[in-house]
């Protein structure tokens, strides 16, 4: 073979090339899955992230950047009465495979997410959602309460994704959240 007949100083140099090219190969598909990773994860939480919403019953939800969230009872007083913890949002085609696959314990199958948004076809795919809200703390007439329980949603929001219409998957009941502009 070639590689028997070249001396040694070139046969260092042949494997230095070869592990660098191999490195700009891994680095290159790194960066390809980080950026699909990032856009799956910009999608699904667009339309929440950084934004606060009042609900129905005049309660008020602040969704940070930083995938945490405080549920004030009243947006009046943002002092007490509040729940904090973590959200995970899943939007379109991500909703209902987390939906069906994740959260298969509520027994809501793909075919019936499908069949729901083929029923109302003014809900597009890009307007379906699964919210899921870790609680983790509340406070309550001023004290501090340490929490871990989880609540599921999944919904759909308005085109313009300032209203979202969310059944609790926990309880049965309706979450109605208007975009607090």
């Amino acid at each position: 073979m070639f590689y028997n007949y070249i001396g040694d100083n070139m046969k260092n140099k042949v494997f230095i090339i070869i592990v660098n090219i191999v490195i700009i190969a891994l680095t290159v598909l790194g960066i390809i899955l980080l950026k699909n990773s990032t856009e799956s994860v910009n999608y699904d939480y667009e339309k929440i992230m950084g934004k606060s919403f009042v609900m129905k019953d005049e309660s008020y939800i602040v969704f940070n950047k930083d995938k945490t969230f405080i549920w004030y009872k009243t947006k009046d007083d943002l002092e007490d009465n509040y729940y904090e913890g973590t959200y995970t949002v899943y939007r379109g085609e991500n909703a209902i495979k987390y939906i069906s696959n994740d959260l298969s314990k509520y027994a809501v199958t793909e075919k019936e997410q499908r069949d729901l948004l083929k029923r109302n076809e003014d809900i597009k795919i890009d307007m379906y959602y699964n919210l899921n809200l870790v609680n983790k703390k509340l406070v309550m007439n001023k004290e501090e309460k340490k929490l871990d329980y989880e609540r599921h949603y999944y919904g759909y929001s308005n085109e313009e994704y300032t209203y979202f219409t969310l059944l609790s998957m926990d309880t049965a009941n309706y979450a109605y959240l208007t975009l607090d502009e």
